[in-house]
């Protein structure tokens, strides 16, 4: 007991602690004077005990906790603060089950909660372990008050707890600093606000840190740079921070640099200061453009490191009147997301950094771009510069002069079809005046041979990331690798992966649980088995599924570690390796920008993940009422913009996903069309013998309109893409081959142009 007073109090004096401890009783010699009888959301579900400590004579406090639901054990008295100041609570902590931690409640003049857990910090394995954690008082805090809480099932254990000031509020006034480019003003404030004020434009505001986050120290390293001290104390992180104003540009990049575990998301700098009749512009799939009052995207977070989040890692905000605009580009995307959230009544977006492998690891960058005018379209050809000096631009025509294969790509509708004899239908199709087909339905070295020689682009599916336990798997279900090539979470679970229904003649659903192989021993496996397979089946195409849809993902397996970025490289090599040495056409799911280089086409970037219809992926051939969302988002021409297209048209082909197909629903399939043409975009077909049969002149009216159009402009750059209506409904691209299309998504006629009809110069 005495050893442990003594090992707290040096452990005080080292970190400059000031006071006495301000948690009572801590050492249980009396034995709960002080503290709170156990409350338990389900009452009578958990018990409190005295019992033996981590060492002789010492005592701690136990809870066990038959319940699901949350428990805490409080001191009676709180504590009075000041808000400025800096606190730090820790304790020793054994857990088993459940998730016991330590915190505070803060509270107000009035007395009333301002947060329930602030500070809060837990053990992260199962024996004894010492955890504490920095806290500055927030604005509005008064007082604050010391507790145990747990959730779910288990047992906890704590031992001297304890509560100290380590900084007054005298010691954190600091004053702004300025810094200034030959185009970009910038104010730098204690609180972390930002104000940026671009040469013969409008001021932006970047709102404060949050509470987690205090300044310590800020000066000019020279008139253009700024250096910061940063505390982070959810993670108990000192960050260095580099703020430097480019010489020319309206631009800053901002470096950040730490070293240490991290334990939750670092969300510095702040966010921008939106308001009414501006625009929210996010690169989802291929962009998204919304209204900051509309609500959709509140509480969203998308990662900039898998398709399902953005495809390219940036976020703008956008004046539509005066085409003036704040840019983010989050520089080292591979563990970073953007949260996006309300504030002040309109929405706004919030860059973040992520742990690698449970720590800060690498130096984090990103850049702040500003505009006087151009819009999204500006902005969309800024990244395109930025995608160029990074190395992740490589166009159509290159590839083609490497592969003469991908000629075939370009104006091509994907086709997909397992029902029907193949070289029948591609015969079928060839003779309705389809001339170009990528035919992604595989098939036998003779089929693929003739409908090669047809001048199609004969391909197959494939997957190297998915695999499924041999003992409870479809026979069509990759099982190699299982389990020895799983990737293992930090918690020591396998990681899960895709789930296949299998669905009954009556109607009952088998779902089969997939797992994730780690990319490392995908690659090896896919550089064994492709060349195999070409030399067998002579594929000019190959669909990689997966590889850019999911996520870059850390692996914890000890036999095959990985960070994200890693993973990352691994899977860039997979698609290199299928398009540099296996000569093909290679396509992939959804998309992602650090793929651009090695692939020709992504099925999916047309759709909007979040609001494809209904089962999109699961049961891709059943029809599917469009829904309100599909139909605003979706379809909908207000809110779609192209910039994907704007930034990298000339690079990749982008087609809608398959559950998500052109013809997925008939009552949209003119709206889809449309987006094609508008975007310069491939359409994809799926269907089987009974739909064909009912749909093939539908089918080739969309071949008409789409790919011979797409042909055209298929190696083009598109340069501006422009609204000719208040409501979007009639809309202009412009392609630098000096054509450019005007499609009307109206109800009534636009200069000649009927409702939902296009005009092609």
């Amino acid at each position: 007991m005495v050893s442990m007073l003594i090992a707290v109090a040096v452990l005080a004096a080292r970190q400059g602690f000031s006071g006495s401890n301000l948690v009572t009783n801590p050492d249980l010699a009396r034995d709960w004077d002080g503290w709170t009888p156990l409350w338990c959301r389900e009452a009578g579900s958990g018990k409190a005990a005295i019992v033996d400590g981590r060492s002789a004579g010492s005592r701690a406090i136990h809870v066990k906790s038959e319940s699901q639901k949350d428990w805490a054990l409080s001191q009676q008295q709180s504590v009075s603060v000041q808000s400025g100041s800096v606190y730090e609570i820790s304790a020793w902590m054994k857990t088993q089950g459940g998730g016991g931690t330590i915190s505070v409640v803060t509270r107000d003049k009035a007395g009333e909660t301002l947060q329930w857990e602030v500070g809060r910090a837990a053990p992260k394995k199962p024996d004894w372990q010492y955890i504490h954690r920095r806290f500055p008082i927030p604005a509005e805090c008064k007082t604050v008050q010391f507790r145990i809480v747990g959730y779910g099932q288990g047992e906890t254990w704590v031992a001297s707890p304890a509560m100290f000031l380590t900084e007054s509020k005298s010691s954190l006034s600091i004053p702004p600093l300025e810094i200034a480019g030959g185009s970009l003003h910038l104010k730098i404030s204690p609180d972390g606000s930002i104000v940026a004020t671009p040469k013969s434009g409008k001021p932006w505001h970047y709102r404060p840190w949050s509470g987690v986050y205090a300044l310590r120290s800020i000066k000019a390293e020279d008139k253009r740079t700024a250096r910061l001290e940063v505390i982070d104390f959810d993670n108990d992180l000192t960050i260095t921070m580099h703020i430097q104003v480019d010489a020319q540009k309206p631009e800053a990049s901002i470096v950040c640099e730490a070293s240490g575990p991290m334990d939750t998301e670092m969300a510095i700098p702040g966010s921008p200061v939106t308001e009414p009749g501006q625009w929210l512009v996010l690169p989802l799939n291929e962009g998204v453009r919304l209204p900051v009052e509309d609500s959709t995207f509140s509480g969203w977070s998308m990662i900039t490191y898998g398709g399902h989040g953005l495809c390219m890692p940036w976020s703008a905000v956008v004046d539509p009147n005066s085409g003036g605009g704040t840019m983010t580009i989050i520089e080292t995307p591979d563990d970073s997301d953007m949260q996006f959230r309300q504030e002040g009544g309109c929405m706004t977006f919030q860059p973040r950094w992520e742990a690698s492998r449970q720590s800060f690891g690498y130096t984090r960058k990103l850049r702040m771009c500003f505009f006087n005018r151009g819009g999204f379209v500006a902005m969309a050809k800024r990244y395109r510069a930025y995608a160029k000096e990074k190395g992740l631009f490589k166009t159509l025509a290159t590839k083609r002069s490497e592969n003469p294969n991908v000629d075939r790509l370009i104006g091509a509708v994907n086709v997909w079809n397992w029902d029907m004899d193949k070289v029948a239908l591609c015969t079928e199709l060839k003779r309705m005046g389809m001339d170009r087909v990528l035919w992604s339905g595989g098939g036998t070295a003779d089929e693929i041979k003739k409908i090669a020689a047809m001048g199609y682009l004969p391909g197959r599916y494939d997957i190297y990331q998915d695999v499924w336990d041999p003992k409870h798997s479809l026979s069509w279900q990759p099982t190699e690798g299982w389990p020895e090539d799983l990737v293992i979470e930090p918690n020591g679970d396998w990681m899960k992966g895709w789930a296949h229904p299998d669905k009954h003649p009556d109607g009952s659903i088998t779902w089969y649980q997939g797992g994730v192989i780690s990319s490392g021993p995908g690659l090896a496996r896919a550089k064994k088995k492709i060349p195999a397979d070409i030399a067998q089946i002579p594929y000019l195409a190959r669909f990689i599924d997966t590889t850019t849809a999911s996520p870059f993902r850390e692996d914890y397996n000890p036999a095959h570690p990985l960070t994200r970025s890693q993973d990352r490289a691994n899977k860039m090599a997979l698609l290199d390796f299928c398009s540099k040495d296996m000569k093909q056409v290679v396509g992939t799911e959804t998309g992602i920008d650090p793929s651009v280089p090695y692939i020709e086409y992504y099925e999916g970037m047309m759709s909007l993940g979040p609001f494809r219809l209904p089962n999109a992926g699961t049961f891709m051939m059943e029809y599917q009422k469009p829904t309100p969302d599909f139909l605003k988002f979706q379809v909908g021409s207000m809110y779609r913009i192209p910039l994907w297209e704007l930034v990298y048209h000339d690079c990749t082909v982008a087609q809608w996903y398959w559950g998500d197909a052109t013809n997925k629903a008939p009552e949209v399939w003119d709206q889809r069309d449309l987006l094609n043409i508008l975007y310069g975009t491939a359409p994809l077909l799926m269907f089987d013998r009974d739909k064909f049969g009912r749909e093939k002149g539908r089918m080739l009216q969309t071949y008409k309109n789409v790919c011979e159009w797409v042909r055209k402009i298929g190696y083009d750059e598109m340069l501006n893409h422009e609204d000719l209506t208040p409501d979007h409904s009639v809309q202009r691209t412009s392609w630098s081959s000096g054509r450019s299309v005007t499609v009307n998504f109206g109800s009534t006629p636009y200069h000649g142009i009927p409702p939902m009809s296009f005009e092609t110069k």
